[in-house]
């Protein structure tokens, strides 16, 4: 079962009890007189079928708009186009014009990146990390060649 990102990774939680290794609820409330909507959605990452796909690395073609990282695809057309069972946006992102983007901060696919660190003031920013032995960890990552993670 694949999960995606960028369309960058998926939130993840390991549930012991959830009985699936995907569980999406919706979450539709009223809270101060403003009605508040969105999913929330655990998984369980310790299941031999859960796979974490990130948006891949792709050369931009001649006449992509300067610090063009990636091409700007809708979250439900992108894991229609990838065959995953849950994806999300992971990363903020620039446009930088029509169809094209610079995604703000670290993601990395299968150990390529596809946008460097972000600091700030010599501090890297937080971002959501898949380990190669199924965990889901939030930390200042530093640099790396060849990372052994999955980075949203």
């Amino acid at each position: 079962m694949k999960l995606a990102a960028f369309t960058v990774a998926l939130l993840g939680s390991a549930l012991a009890a959830c009985a699936q290794p995907i569980r999406v609820i919706e979450i539709d409330r009223t809270i101060d007189g403003a009605q508040v909507r969105g999913f929330a959605a655990w998984v369980d990452l310790r299941d031999p079928d859960v796979e974490i796909v990130v948006t891949s690395p792709e050369p931009m073609p001649d006449g992509a708009p300067e610090r063009s990282e990636a091409r700007l695809v809708a979250t439900d057309a992108w894991a229609e186009r990838e065959g995953v069972a849950l994806a999300i946006n992971a990363s903020y992102f620039g446009v930088t014009g029509p169809g094209y983007a610079d995604v703000v901060g670290l993601a990395v696919s299968d150990t390529k990146p596809l946008s460097p660190v972000r600091t700030h003031e010599g501090v890297p920013d937080p971002v959501l990390l898949f380990t190669t032995d199924g965990r889901a960890r939030i930390e200042r990552a530093a640099p790396a060649e060849n990372p052994p993670y999955q980075a949203a």
